[in-house]
């Protein structure tokens, strides 16, 4: 019985050590340090910008807003009607349900390239985690089932960051 044991103890010592190594489960990139690093690099105002500004009324305008029932991300359109490109805003949205009462409020850092008198698309990470929510003007998906919820927002521009084009 004893050499058998040590027989044993023998083989399992001499089975190489890289079938013993963790096997990696995660996918690349959904880790908390890759969320929070990509998050941090959002929030930084580039280093090209002339000045940080309260813009005007009229200076930035938000168009097309679209975010879909199970949508990980939301998307809308940005109008800059300054005289200065655009580098990065500060933008504040309201969720609200159909009865105009707030489902929820979140302020976010947008980096960005708009020329003066130009229209780009921004693309966010959606508020929405769940699935569960979906814009009341996007255009309605094949399976809407009754748990799902519409809602709309109300968009501002907190501060923005204009660079003074040198052409």
């Amino acid at each position: 019985m004893l050499r058998i044991l040590l027989l044993f103890i023998a083989i399992a010592a001499s089975i190489p050590a890289w079938r013993a190594t963790a096997q990696r489960t995660t996918r690349g990139g959904r880790t908390q340090v890759a969320r929070s690093t990509a998050a941090a690099d959002t929030k930084q105002r580039p280093a090209d910008t002339d000045t940080v500004v309260a813009p005007e009324p009229g200076a930035v305008v938000f168009t097309g807003y679209d975010k879909t029932l199970n949508s990980t991300r939301e998307s809308l359109f940005v109008s800059n009607n300054g005289t200065a490109t655009l580098s990065w805003l500060l933008l504040t949205i309201d969720y609200l349900d159909p009865a105009g009462r707030q489902l929820h409020r979140r302020t976010v850092p947008v980096a960005c390239d708009i020329p003066a008198g130009q229209t780009r698309r921004i693309d966010i990470a959606s508020w929405d985690r769940q699935g569960v929510y979906f814009y009341r003007g996007s255009e309605p998906r094949r399976r809407v089932t009754a748990a799902a919820s519409p809602y709309t927002v109300t968009l501002s521009a907190d501060s923005v960051a204009m660079r003074k084009d040198t052409r």
